[in-house]
């Protein structure tokens, strides 16, 4: 265990550790202090690392999404995962009277439907740069979920998604089915058409 006095706040207090490595060895040299308070101070973030280990990211699957704003508009989303759409679902619910998801298709899907684009193209330039392009495609994000939390606040509004997703490890929905689900059920105020917020904007 850290003693009290070593670590303040969270952060390593060097004056402390300089003060009792120096009071314990007043007889030894400079260089040896110096090594030992190195030592102490490995020691201490050593015991940091444990106490407080890294969340592991997650594997999140990711898709493209057509949602209906309004009776007068769709938008297309590209790249979203499920904690996105849960917010899209939410957002959007009212002003499409009703699941504003028009389609969803898996980066997957859109890989493979790239691959036989490549297939029947005539030309190897074109047909290059579509295998090309299928092959950049990835099916999922690794995402530590603080991290997407972190996004999702700046694309969605701090205040709407902190309360959506709190603590100090989120916990988000990682399938699309179970994102829809919980998307109908979130309750949002109703979404300004003209406001950055409806368009992935700040707060």
């Amino acid at each position: 265990m850290v003693r009290r006095g070593i670590v303040s706040n969270g952060a390593f207090n060097m004056d402390t550790i300089q003060e009792q490595v120096t009071e314990r060895n007043a007889e030894e040299s400079p260089d040896e202090i110096a090594r030992q308070i190195d030592e102490l101070k490995e020691k201490l973030q050593k015991m940091d690392l444990e106490a407080e280990p890294e969340v592991k990211k997650v594997e999140y699957p990711i898709a493209n999404v057509a949602i209906r704003i309004d009776r007068n508009m769709d938008v297309l989303r590209q790249y979203v995962t499920p904690p996105e759409l849960q917010i899209l679902v939410a957002m959007h619910q009212k002003g499409a009277g009703g699941m504003p998801v028009l389609s969803l298709k898996l980066m997957k899907e859109v890989r493979e439907s790239i691959k036989k684009s490549a297939e029947n193209e005539p030309s190897d330039l074109r047909k290059q740069f579509l295998v090309n392009k299928a092959a950049s495609i990835p099916d999922k994000f690794p995402l530590d979920p603080r991290v997407l939390r972190n996004w999702l606040a700046v694309r969605y509004g701090g205040k709407r998604v902190n309360e959506l997703y709190p603590g100090a490890e989120p916990l988000m929905p990682t399938t699309f089915r179970r994102a829809l689900s919980l998307g109908s059920e979130t309750k949002f105020a109703e979404a300004r058409l003209f406001d950055m917020q409806a368009f992935g904007g700040g707060e």
